[in-house]
């Protein structure tokens, strides 16, 4: 939109093969023509005679104001109360090794256990949420649909301490 282009100065738009409920619902919000995406495997590559490819709109693990503000204009959080703790675990590659504690310590303080692919409703629970804990990753991105002044605490787990020491989710 900044740029000038609508959707119809495209043939087809390129997105990654993964999808959630909620990334189907921003495309719906955004109003990218379903009938223009083209779901793009894992190392598939393709020619173009032109193709416009959007930069990262900030600087690595920042995200700009602006795009927050996209976000929740698009998606504002609901009003009232926001009582919801909710917790982002990480299975598999960088779980932490106390996570059957952890699983166990943040129940018992309330927290939801959220799985961000799973989860349909995912949007208006993060617009609830007082508290989201997390364990460092892509998920995390989601805590753009939080009210402002809503309360992270981002668990880097030790083995990748070293290599992540920025704080990728502090400007949201």
């Amino acid at each position: 939109r900044r740029a000038g282009y609508t959707w119809d100065d495209f043939d087809r738009i390129l997105f990654p093969r993964f999808s959630s409920p909620m990334t189907e619902e921003i495309v719906d919000a955004v109003g990218v023509p379903r009938d223009k995406i083209l779901r793009i495997g894992r190392r598939e590559q393709f020619r173009c005679e032109r193709l416009i490819q959007p930069s990262f709109p900030g600087p690595l693990a920042c995200t700009p104001s602006w795009v927050v503000e996209f976000y929740r204009q698009l998606f504002p959080p609901p009003p009232g109360p926001r009582t919801r703790r909710l917790y982002f675990p990480r299975r598999g590659n960088r779980h932490p090794s106390n996570e059957a504690e952890l699983d166990a310590k943040l129940a018992a303080l309330g927290f939801e256990t959220i799985d961000p692919v799973k989860t349909p409703d995912l949007r208006r629970r993060l617009g609830e949420a007082s508290h989201v804990v997390g364990v460092h990753g892509a998920s995390l991105a989601n805590l753009v649909f939080c009210a402002p002044g809503t309360r992270v605490l981002e668990l880097m787990p030790t083995e990748i301490s070293e290599h992540y020491n920025r704080w990728v989710y502090f400007t949201q």
